[in-house]
């Protein structure tokens, strides 16, 4: 489910949003561009997660324009995998699903 994180006290301000694509490129979707039309600030958008090479796309907007940003002024490449904060990892619930147990969609069976 997608949706904003809880902010961490009242002295926090949003100046922006990041999100992921998945495995497909990081390019701003038309749904992002329409999403953050009149949200100021950064916006960066990351693809090909699950490999040992992400990519990532940033756009600055202000008053509804979009600036396209270079992601070497923005962000810090990664040297190699972290540790995410233990907060985070208990908020996560896995769910697991056998493909070809699921629903039949033209020939796939998905998940439910």
């Amino acid at each position: 489910a997608y949706g904003a994180c809880e902010k961490p006290g009242e002295a926090w301000r949003k100046l922006g949003t990041v999100h992921s694509h998945g495995p497909v490129g990081p390019r701003h979707s038309a749904i992002d561009a329409h999403d953050e039309l009149f949200e100021t600030g950064l916006h960066v958008t990351a693809g090909y997660v699950h490999s040992s090479l992400p990519a990532f796309e940033a756009s600055f907007v202000v008053g509804g324009t979009r600036f396209p940003v270079a992601v070497d002024a923005v962000l810090e490449r990664p040297r190699g995998p972290g540790e995410f904060p233990r907060a985070w990892l208990e908020r996560i619930d896995v769910v697991e699903e056998q493909w070809g147990h699921g629903r039949d969609h033209g020939g796939c069976d998905y998940p439910h």
